[in-house]
């Protein structure tokens, strides 16, 4: 796996979603887009649980559904062309890019400083040395 060694503060977002193809080529050979749309359902539900009481959290989560629906559609290759379910994907994650960006932005937090932070932790992550919990370092298991 080559994954750099520069920090993701010095990174742009190119940088990183490259890096992030990398990691993931790696760690899970053979994966398909749909697995990643099933990432971010997953961590909707981390969300959704952080911010309960927020109607902000109502719309994330629909439009991570947005989201889900989009990617699974044109995995299936149904629903429209190829060229309309692509920019009903792209349209989904934008909203969802933007409504990320405006909890940041309410909350006082940044979201490139989250990002860096958070893919300075999952690069680490080796899944196929230790199928437990990625911890590289650790013995395979």
């Amino acid at each position: 796996m080559s994954i750099g060694d520069r920090p993701a503060s010095d990174m742009t977002l190119d940088e990183i979603q490259a890096e992030v193809r990398v990691w993931a080529d790696h760690n899970f050979p053979g994966h398909k887009p749909h697995e990643a749309a099933l990432g971010i359902a997953e961590e909707a539900g981390e969300f959704w649980e952080a911010l309960v009481d927020t109607l902000l959290a109502g719309k994330l989560s629909a439009l991570v559904g947005r989201v889900c629906h989009a990617e699974l559609k044109f995995e299936q290759g149904i629903r429209g062309t190829a060229e309309e379910r692509r920019a009903k994907l792209e349209d989904a994650i934008g909203d969802t890019f933007v409504f990320l960006l405006h909890l940041c932005s309410s909350r006082g937090i940044s979201a490139k400083d989250v990002l860096d932070r958070t893919w300075e932790q999952v690069r680490k992550r080796d899944w196929q040395k230790n199928r437990i919990n990625g911890d590289a370092d650790a013995q395979r298991t």
